[in-house]
């Protein structure tokens, strides 16, 4: 794989050390972004009109156009220079260092990375499923479970939901990718020494190694994600397999 210049380390082996801190930084954000954009898609969409719906559209437009470096930017200053709740950053340097504490003993590094990641994953994700789940509930089928009897609650969250989950397999693709990948600004803006904020400091100091290890990883994440994406088509709609 050659060694970096900067560090004169093989490659491969300060990619392996960053992963983890990368790791812990996008699984949560993940399950959250994904759970929390699913929940706010199908409540807007089963009251759609009201008031939880505009405001959810309004905040998902919101968090969708903010940039995620003055996002970051303005929570640092607000929860850790104003408020002094939460640290400004500078975690373990890796993982693998053995003076590294657990994960569960600071978890006050996860608290905002964490959340500028996630909240724009439910931003987006919220969106797609109000719109899929607003097209589902119109089709035949639906009107033919609702003259049946079938309860509403079923038939938004059995019938309706299961055919609108097609919309968060395309959402999986992109997402395992930024999984792997690293958030390099996230990163960067919270001084996280994840795989992100190794791209950055290796375009930074010219470190070719790292930087087409880098872009060689990249592909192999992005083909990975976008594999699943389309296994997981055929597992949630079996017409898909046809």
């Amino acid at each position: 794989v050659g060694r970096a210049l900067f560090n004169i380390r093989p490659v491969l082996q300060v990619l392996t050390e960053r992963l983890p801190a990368t790791l812990e930084l996008s699984i949560p954000s993940f399950l959250i972004g994904t759970a929390g954009g699913v929940i706010v898609g199908v409540l807007a969409a089963l009251y759609k009109g009201r008031r939880f719906d505009n405001i959810s559209r309004v905040t998902a437009v919101v968090f969708d156009s903010v940039p995620g470096f003055w996002l970051g930017l303005i929570l640092l200053l607000v929860f850790s220079v104003a408020l002094g709740w939460l640290p400004l950053g500078d975690r373990c340097r890796t993982t693998l260092d053995p003076s590294c504490p657990p994960v569960w003993q600071r978890l006050e590094y996860l608290v905002l990375p964490v959340f500028v990641l996630s909240v724009g994953s439910v931003a987006v994700l919220s969106r797609y499923v109000r719109a899929s789940m607003l097209e589902i509930i119109s089709q035949d089928y639906i009107r033919t479970a609702r003259a049946k009897g079938v309860s509403e609650r079923r038939v938004w969250f059995v019938h309706a939901l299961r055919n609108g989950l097609i919309t968060l397999v395309t959402f999986i693709g992109p997402s395992v990718t930024g999984l792997l990948g690293g958030a390099v600004i996230t990163e960067t803006v919270f001084n996280y020494q994840g795989v992100g904020l190794t791209i950055v400091q290796a375009f930074s100091q010219r470190d070719y190694p790292i930087v087409m290890a880098v872009t060689i990883y990249a592909a192999l994440a992005t083909i990975l994600g976008y594999l699943i994406s389309d296994i997981l088509y055929g597992v949630v709609d079996p017409r898909i397999r046809y």
